[in-house]
């Protein structure tokens, strides 16, 4: 079984446009994608749940439907609604490098795109009603680098909220690891993710040894398994937690946490 936790992606030093996958679930599929400067994504949307994205580094210029366009640099938390156009293109002289989430579904093309080929999936011309938007929960960006790094701006609770899923932020100077006899929970129907944004991050998951995370990496515990998360390294530190079905149930130890 592999270990829980995918690195980056600095094993492609050198190729300047890749794609590396790392989560794939019934829910979401996430990935990191490097791309060379002038390359540009297709004009896409999804039907029913949002995109997100990290920038790593590099430039990347964001064209949203509905929204003046920008350049993401570092930091940047991007987000794009349901049946909402966008395009990302690497500005600048360097490849850009992101960590992407959307659904765990085709996308769809405006009528002026040619739909690139995929497996099982043919395309038809239609029509359809209803998009979705942005709310004071769900914000097109957030420079976090800038905004709360540099700045020193509360960090938010989340950047990314709905019914379907959440993009929660916890921060924080480093913790003491909890006792062993802490196992921390597990959830029953859903997994646990994370891509730690900021510093190191203490994890322990059931079935695998204690291990520290860093800022770039990428943390999947399986459906069922106890697992527990703590703040590391030596100064501040951030992780993002990736959940489908915000609000699901969450079971710990009797004793431990329960009502």
């Amino acid at each position: 079984m592999p270990r829980p936790t995918v690195l980056s992606g600095s094993c492609r030093t050198g190729e300047k446009d890749w794609s590396e996958p790392v989560v794939d679930t019934p829910d979401f599929v996430a990935r990191y994608v490097s791309m060379a400067p002038g390359k540009s994504t297709q004009n896409i949307m999804y039907a029913d749940d949002r995109a997100f994205w990290v920038v790593e580094s590099g430039q990347i210029r964001f064209q949203i439907e509905g929204q003046a366009s920008f350049v993401a640099t570092k930091g940047f938390l991007v987000q794009v609604p349901a049946r909402t156009a966008f395009t990302l293109e690497t500005a600048g002289n360097e490849p850009s490098l992101r960590f992407e989430l959307h659904p765990a579904e085709a996308p769809i093309y405006p009528i002026s795109e040619t739909p690139a080929p995929g497996s099982g999936v043919s395309y038809i011309k239609a029509a359809f009603k209803g998009r979705g938007a942005y709310d004071t929960a769900n914000r097109p960006f957030l420079d976090f680098e800038k905004d709360v790094v540099q700045d020193g701006k509360p960090a938010p609770a989340t950047v990314l909220k709905d019914p379907y899923l959440s993009v929660e932020v916890f921060r924080g100077p480093p913790q003491p690891l909890p006792p062993d006899s802490d196992w921390g929970h597990f959830r029953a129907n859903f997994p646990g993710f994370w891509f730690v944004l900021e510093g190191k991050q203490n994890f322990l998951i059931e079935g695998e040894k204690p291990f520290t995370a860093s800022e770039g990496d990428v943390v999947f515990a399986p459906v069922g398994r106890f697992h527990r998360v703590s703040s590391g390294g030596d100064g501040m530190s951030t992780r993002l937690a990736i959940n489908a079905r915000p609000g699901n149930l969450h079971w710990y130890r009797p004793g431990a946490g329960s009502d």
